[in-house]
């Protein structure tokens, strides 16, 4: 005969279920309804200024609003977004925004195709630190030896080396980073040494080894309706 705490055991489980199938099904909803926004036929307006100097800081903003309502459905850096809280969640340019104002075009620090979302906290440790990849091969413990000892574990198997400035990824996010670099790189042309340990090919090879998820395709879908004017920041 089962006992009451089986019985209760067996509740459980069926509650976190019905809270995990209800969660998938909002999820849904909310990539359906996006997908729609994101046709022609549904333009989206946000205010802007016209004054030179403040345009970039409210379509940052603007961009940033955006995808924090969207951010069940975009990808997250860093962490798992089911893991932290959504107040914990911001953007990170992938390539610093001071290294794009220096492009020889002054567009390119406001790129869509560059701004994700992210972890906070390990956003702001990361920095302008280039991104390293090499941890793609190894795993995590193999990086913490004693002849290393700079690299340091700073949560979500995401690490920083702040004596040589470098940010190793969780290894779930390196194909997003590397498809983000080098289309940057390709459109604006900087420097690939000032944001990545990587070379170009490196970069295109570590792309090659997955697909896009369908988080990514959602916010590919957004920039390119941003560049032609369906969402209007």
């Amino acid at each position: 005969m089962a006992s009451h705490n089986d019985h209760t055991h067996h509740r459980n489980i069926d509650k976190n279920t019905t809270k995990h199938k209800k969660n998938r099904t909002q999820n849904n909803n909310t990539h359906r309804a996006l997908e729609n926004k994101l046709q022609p036929s549904h333009a989206l307006h946000a205010t802007t200024t016209t004054t030179a100097g403040t345009t970039a800081t409210t379509t940052t903003t603007a961009l940033r609003r955006y995808l924090l309502h969207y951010h069940t459905v975009l990808p997250v850096l860093y962490a798992d977004p089911t893991d932290i809280c959504a107040s914990h969640i911001t953007i990170e340019h992938v390539v610093p925004a001071s290294i794009l104002r220096n492009s020889i075009n002054p567009h390119a620090a406001n790129d869509p195709a560059n701004v994700h979302l992210s972890l906070g906290s390990i956003n702001h440790a990361r920095s302008n630190f280039r991104f390293c990849f090499s941890v793609a091969n190894k795993s995590i413990d193999n990086i913490f030896h004693k002849s290393n000892s700079t690299v340091l574990h700073i949560g979500y198997g995401n690490c920083i080396d702040k004596t040589n400035r470098l940010f190793y990824p969780r290894i779930q996010d390196i194909p997003l980073i590397a498809r983000t670099i080098l289309h940057m790189h390709r459109k604006w042309m900087f420097d690939l040494n000032d944001v990545t340990t990587a070379t170009a090919q490196e970069l295109c090879a570590i792309t090659a080894l997955s697909h896009p998820t369908n988080e990514e395709r959602l916010h590919c879908m957004l920039t390119q309706a941003i560049q032609i004017g369906i969402v209007k920041i």
